[in-house]
C-alpha cells in the first residue's frame, strides 16, 4: 500500500513457495526500493542450512535467484550504495 494512501496490491504470495523445507527469514527493501529481498532455503539435503538470496520486482513479475547463498543467512540488509 502506498505510504500516501491509495490501494494496497500483492508484490509476492509466499504461500506459493512453501513446502517441507521452507523457513524464510527476513524482508528487506532494495536501495532504489525497486526490489524486495527475501531469505528462502536451498531445499538440498546434503546441506539443510544453506540458504539463498532471493528478490521480487516491486512493479511485478517472478522472483529471482540472486546468487548469494551462506549457511543460515537471515535478515538481509543491503548497503544504502548497493554493497
Amino acid at each position: 500500500m502506498p505510504a500516501a494512501g491509495g490501494e494496497s496490491r500483492e508484490v509476492f504470495h509466499i504461500d506459493a513457495w512453501l513446502d517441507d523445507y521452507s523457513r524464510f527469514a527476513g524482508l528487506a527493501w532494495s536501495p532504489d526500493q525497486r526490489y524486495l529481498l527475501f531469505v528462502k532455503p536451498e531445499k538440498a539435503k546434503r546441506n539443510p542450512r544453506k540458504t539463498l538470496l532471493w528478490r521480487v520486482p516491486v512493479a511485478g513479475g517472478a522472483a529471482e535467484n540472486v546468487g548469494i547463498s551462506m549457511d543460515i543467512l537471515r535478515f538481509p540488509r543491503i548497503h544504502p550504495d548497493g554493497r
